[in-house]
């Protein structure tokens, strides 16, 4: 793998000259490795694309350590509600699917209603082209297509890179049930971790509240102290200096 800096936008008002920080993937057997320092993998066609590997970038990620994790309540909750549709999950290879247009129609279809224009059929296709996508997830209730999970995995590690499913079930809380059940096959087959993305702002605050055995990403370690990351998550502006706002962490 090759780490690399770029320049990020500066602030002079506070004096700070920040850095990004990206990763190149040279070959597949450096994918535990990647996440393991923080690096999630790019989706946007416009930005670093390349023929000599895949990029990353280095963010405030979330991931599951499966050894703790146990279903909460709300997990039980959320799966009593979706019983009722006697579910059944498959696990499809892209190549089953590369040609299926009802796939394409339904993943499509909620791309366009739920994410919006950041996300047309274009840059679509070109994640599912990306040679870490190797493994879909399929949930369906006979012949009604419940929802897809698009995730990179190898034999160790598992990521939650993006959901598409039936938003008429968004009140049974179907988002949450089809990452749940992502995770427990994970641990059922000896994954070590799931990753989930990453965690700014309060809208992805579910990840941390409903899942147990949550890890974050702080740039330099991984962490399990959730109180602070709720912190982190609800600052609405940018602080620059965590040592002088939280000292007991250093």
């Amino acid at each position: 793998m090759k780490i690399f800096f770029s320049e990020a936008s500066p602030d002079y008002s506070s004096y700070t000259f920040p850095y990004a920080v990206y990763c190149l993937q040279e070959n597949q057997n450096e994918m535990s490795a990647i996440y393991e320092r923080g690096f999630l993998p790019y989706s946007d066609p416009q930005v670093l694309v390349s023929k000599e590997g895949i990029y990353y970038y280095l963010a405030r990620s979330v991931r599951v350590n499966l050894s703790h994790f146990s279903l909460t309540s709300e997990n039980r909750r959320v799966r009593r509600k979706m019983d009722v549709l006697n579910p059944t999950m498959e696990i499809l290879a892209k190549e089953d699917l590369i040609h299926d247009a009802d796939f394409w129609s339904f993943c499509e279809d909620y791309a366009a209603k739920r994410i919006g224009e950041e996300m047309p059929p274009a840059r679509l296709r070109y994640i599912f082209e990306r040679e870490i996508l190797n493994r879909i997830f399929k949930f369906s209730s006979g012949n009604r297509i419940l929802g897809y999970v698009w995730s990179p995995s190898n034999d160790e590690i598992l990521h939650y890179w993006f959901a598409f499913f039936d938003t008429e079930l968004m009140h049974a809380g179907i988002g949450k049930w089809m990452m749940e059940q992502v995770i427990s096959y994970a641990q059922t087959n000896g994954f070590r971790y799931v990753y989930l993305g990453t965690c700014y702002g309060t809208k992805p605050m579910y990840k941390i509240r409903d899942f147990k055995g949550i890890e974050y990403f702080d740039g330099n370690l991984w962490r399990t102290d959730l109180s602070f990351l709720k912190s982190k998550c609800k600052e609405t502006g940018v602080f620059i200096d965590d040592f002088k706002r939280f000292p007991e962490r250093f």
